[in-house]
């Protein structure tokens, strides 16, 4: 649901695209205040087509070339590596400029109702040069589902970090990848689900629940 929110605020013409030819009415019926600061919110990660964020042709071409390119193995390999935790399962799951996967993991003895499916994120090139952005981002997801939003868990890696910095040979040269682990949250995308005025009411105001919990 805060995906939702995050996309939602960082369009200009996010009424016009979510709510239709009527949009405009309905915001201001659904009395959504918190875009008075639209940046709080997307400070945990959201892209859109604001023009400030917009990214230029040269821009985008260069994220494709830093674009990650792991296989199901290496990114297996990572899992294992970097948070200890061993594979049964994994798949890709769509991205723009980092590279995610759907993990899954057997369960244990050790714990038996804990979480056995996660989301391998890692980042392109460009991004893992700026690490503590990455770390800003997690610890707010931390800091909102602290404060009973229904977002990730981060998961440490086997040195108790938030992320991990991986160097993996590339031709001629090393990239460096900044890699993160979080639970999988199993939905379905807003497209995807009839809209009805309960649930633009609904997104209001978990959005204004986000803001007010952000000041």
């Amino acid at each position: 649901m805060l995906s939702v929110i995050y996309n939602l605020v960082c369009r200009k013409d996010w009424h016009k695209t979510i709510l239709g030819k009527e949009g405009g009415e309905i915001a201001r019926t659904l009395n959504i205040w918190f875009l008075k600061d639209v940046q709080k919110p997307c400070i945990a990660g959201c892209s859109g087509n604001r023009p400030d964020i917009m990214s230029s042709g040269d821009d985008q071409q260069s994220r494709a070339f830093a674009k990650p390119t792991f296989s199901e193995v290496q990114a297996s390999a990572l899992v294992e590596s970097v948070f200890g935790l061993k594979v049964s399962k994994i798949q890709p799951l769509p991205s723009y400029d980092d590279q995610n996967f759907h993990v899954c993991i057997p369960r244990t003895e050790d714990a038996t109702d804990g979480p056995t499916e996660y989301v391998l994120k890692i980042n392109n090139t460009e991004a893992s040069k700026t690490p503590d952005l990455i770390e800003v981002q997690s610890h707010i997801i931390m800091f909102l589902r602290a404060a009973g939003f229904p977002t990730a868990s981060v998961y440490r890696t086997k040195g108790d970090d938030i992320t991990s910095l991986v160097s993996v040979g590339s031709g001629s040269e090393i990239k460096s990848y900044l890699v993160r682990l979080l639970t999988y949250l199993p939905g379905r995308p807003i497209a995807e689900i009839p809209i009805s005025p309960q649930l633009l009411y609904e997104i209001g105001r978990l959005a204004a629940k986000l803001d007010k919990t952000l000041e």
